[in-house]
C-alpha cells in the first residue's frame, strides 16, 4: 500500500473499502454538504432540472438518525463522493444534494471513495444509468463526447468507451464520428480495445475538410441589461445557462460576470462556481426582480464576501430603464450609484472577458 493510500486510510478512520462499501449499505454515512466541491466536472448531466429539484424537495425530511428520507419514510439513495486527501468530489447525486440545499439540510448520507477528481469524472459518465432521474439522450451525448475528447479514453475502442459511459457501441460510433467530421478531436489511426490489446483503424475514411464560414463582422446591437443575449453580443460574452453550471468545467476565469438569477437555486449554483469562473478582482452584476422577496437570492452570496472571495455590494440605479443592478466589485473601481444606462457601467469597469449567466440558452 503506497504512503498517500495509508495517509488516506487514516483519515478516513474505519471507512471501507470500495468494494466493502458498495457490498454493505452500513458502510453509508453522512458528509457535510457544504464540504462538497461541484465545480469539478462531474456533472455528467446537460443541465439541471428545477422541476425535479422542487418535486425531490417537496419528498425530503429527516429523521431522529439524521439519515435523509423520503415521504415514505425510506432513505434516499446515498450520494457518491470521492475523497482526495484535500477535496470531497461529488460524483453521483447532484439533483438530491442541491434539493436538500433548498431545505438547509446540511448533511447527506453518502458512499465515499477513496480517489481522485478524474476517478470522480470517470464514475459520473455512467452516472444514473441504472437508478435515480432517468439520463436523456443529451446526456447521454455529453457524457460520450466527454470520453471521447479525453487524451486517455478518447483512445479507446467504442466498446470500451461504450463500457465507461454505459451506452450503446452505436451511440459511441455515432458521435466520435461527428466529433471527427468537425474537427474537434483527431482522427486516430489506432485504438485500445476492451481486451486491452491495439487495434490499426487506419482505413477508416478521414473525414472532409469543411469550407470556413464566413468572417462577416454583423453589427453589434446596443448593450440592454433587459435583453441579455444582445448584451452579451455586444460584449462578446460567453453565454452560459445557470442550470448548466454544474456541467461546464473548462470555462475559463473571466473579469466580468453579469447573472441574471432569480432563484435560491440559481444562487446556490453561483455559490458553488462563482470562485472558478471570476477572476480574483472580478466584478460581478446581477439585475434585481422587483418585488419583497428580489434580496433573499443575492443575500446566499453573504458566505463569498465574509471569506472575501466577493467584495461587498453595491447598489445602482439604472434611470433609461427604471431598474436596479447590484455589483460586487473591488474597491478601486468607482462605480456610481445610479446611471443612465448599463453601457456606463461596463465603460468604467472595461472587462476584457465577461460571461453572461442567463436562465435558459434557448431563450
Amino acid at each position: 500500500m503506497s504512503n498517500k493510500t495509508e495517509l488516506l486510510r487514516k483519515r478516513l478512520g474505519s471507512r471501507k473499502t470500495t468494494r466493502q462499501m458498495y457490498a454493505s449499505h452500513r458502510s453509508e454515512q453522512p458528509v457535510e454538504l457544504a464540504n462538497l466541491r461541484l465545480d469539478g466536472g462531474t456533472q455528467p448531466r446537460e443541465r439541471f432540472d428545477e422541476d425535479i429539484l422542487k418535486e425531490y424537495a417537496e419528498k425530503m425530511s429527516v429523521d431522529d438518525r439524521d439519515m435523509v428520507i423520503d415521504s415514505q419514510g425510506q432513505p434516499w439513495e446515498p450520494i457518491v463522493v470521492y475523497d482526495d486527501g484535500d477535496d470531497l468530489w461529488l460524483a453521483d447525486g447532484f439533483h438530491r444534494v442541491r434539493a436538500a440545499r433548498t431545505l438547509d439540510i446540511s448533511s447527506f448520507q453518502a458512499r465515499i471513495i477513496i480517489g481522485s477528481q478524474r476517478d470522480a469524472v470517470k464514475f459520473s459518465l455512467s452516472a444514473n444509468a441504472r437508478h435515480g432521474l432517468r439520463r436523456t439522450n443529451a446526456d447521454k451525448r455529453r457524457a460520450v463526447e466527454r470520453a471521447i475528447q479525453d487524451d486517455e479514453w478518447g483512445a479507446l475502442s467504442a466498446r470500451a468507451i461504450a463500457d465507461i459511459c454505459s451506452v450503446s457501441d452505436f451511440m459511441v460510433r455515432q458521435v466520435r464520428s461527428s466529433l471527427e467530421d468537425s474537427g474537434e478531436v483527431e482522427v486516430l489511426t489506432t485504438r485500445m480495445g476492451a481486451d486491452g490489446k491495439v487495434h490499426d483503424v487506419s482505413t477508416r475514411q478521414q473525414p472532409a475538410t469543411k469550407k470556413p464560414s464566413s468572417t462577416r463582422k454583423k453589427k453589434k446591437a446596443l448593450a440592454s441589461l433587459e435583453h441579455p443575449n444582445k448584451l452579451a453580443k455586444s460584449l462578446d460574452a460567453h453565454v452560459v445557462a445557470l442550470d448548466e453550471l454544474d456541467s461546464t468545467s473548462n470555462t475559463k476565469k473571466v473579469d466580468c460576470i453579469i447573472a441574471y438569477a432569480d432563484s435560491a437555486i440559481h444562487f446556490d449554483a453561483l455559490l458553488d462556481h462563482l470562485p472558478r469562473l471570476l477572476k480574483k478582482q472580478g466584478t460581478l452584476l446581477i439585475p434585481l426582480k422587483q418585488g419583497r422577496q428580489a434580496l433573499l437570492g443575492p443575500s446566499r452570496l453573504d458566505q463569498l464576501v465574509q471569506t472575501k472571495k466577493l467584495a461587498h455590494p453595491r447598489w445602482i440605479a439604472i434611470q433609461k430603464t427604471r431598474s436596479v443592478l447590484l455589483a460586487w466589485a473591488p474597491p478601486a473601481q468607482e462605480l456610481p450609484s445610479w446611471t443612465s444606462q448599463v453601457d456606463d457601467i461596463i465603460d468604467i469597469i472595461e472587462p476584457k472577458s465577461t460571461l453572461v449567466l442567463v436562465q435558459n440558452t434557448s431563450n
